[in-house]
């Protein structure tokens, strides 16, 4: 009888069914905490015993200027100071599995290299394998899917081994944002993104890409150097 009087109790203030929240990976198919395609930012930094992955949403969705104050996003929360220190590190990833026609895609930032092609949805199977092993939000450092252990390349298994490189940049510098498509395509650089320690803001910036007219303005150029040269090479022969 008392049994069941606390049962009922525990039901009526919502306690009976209570479950211990589950930490939760990235996941290019919705079925996570996150939306299929979106993109996520890791942060790291020498003497915070936490790692913070936040989700910054879909890579369609990008736009230039955009930015992410990621104190406000979770960094505080998980025992960052209110300034990064210049050895903090930070990368974006992302992938999205087509359930449609064309290819499967790959995002991922480096530091002033072109990432290598994929060729073929088992190699593109990989690098999602790798993703999915990252946490989303605050987990400790050393715990096995955190930033800063997932972003050793030389450990087989990690997201790092998986891509073939890890996408961190520092806070001081700049990481190229690149999609990579299982089409064995060219990867395409999509723009920067860059930290600021102070203010713990992300801001994303497109590639400039020239106007109609710059590129005329060029050809035209080229056509001078050419003809002049040959007048040239003409009147010292």
């Amino acid at each position: 009888m008392k049994n069941s009087y606390k049962l009922a109790l525990l039901a009526a203030l919502g306690l009976a069914s209570v479950t211990v929240a589950q930490a939760q990976n990235y996941y290019n198919d919705g079925t996570g905490a996150n939306a299929a395609g979106d993109l996520i930012v890791g942060v790291s930094q020498s003497g915070v015993g936490n790692t913070e992955v936040i989700d910054i949403g879909a890579f369609t969705s990008l736009y230039n200027g955009e930015t992410w104050n990621l104190s406000s996003l979770g960094l505080s929360s998980a025992g960052f100071s209110s300034t990064l220190s210049s050895s903090a590190l930070f990368g974006v990833v992302g992938d999205y599995n087509n359930p449609g026609a064309g290819a499967d895609s790959l995002y991922a930032t480096t530091t002033g290299f072109t990432p290598n092609k994929i060729n073929g949805s088992g190699s593109f199977g990989t690098d999602d394998g790798g993703l999915s092993n990252v946490q989303l939000g605050s987990a400790a450092v050393g715990s096995g899917n955190d930033w800063v252990s997932q972003n050793n390349a030389q450990v087989s298994g990690t997201m790092a081994a998986a891509l073939g490189y890890s996408p961190n940049a520092s806070v001081t510098g700049v990481a190229d944002l690149f999609t990579i498509n299982d089409d064995n395509s060219a990867p395409q650089l999509d723009g920067t993104f860059t930290l600021n320690p102070t203010t713990e803001v992300l801001t994303f910036d497109t590639v400039a890409v020239p106007e109609p007219t710059t590129y005329g303005l060029v050809a035209a150029a080229g056509l001078l150097v050419v003809s002049l040269r040959n007048k040239f090479s003409r009147r010292q022969a």
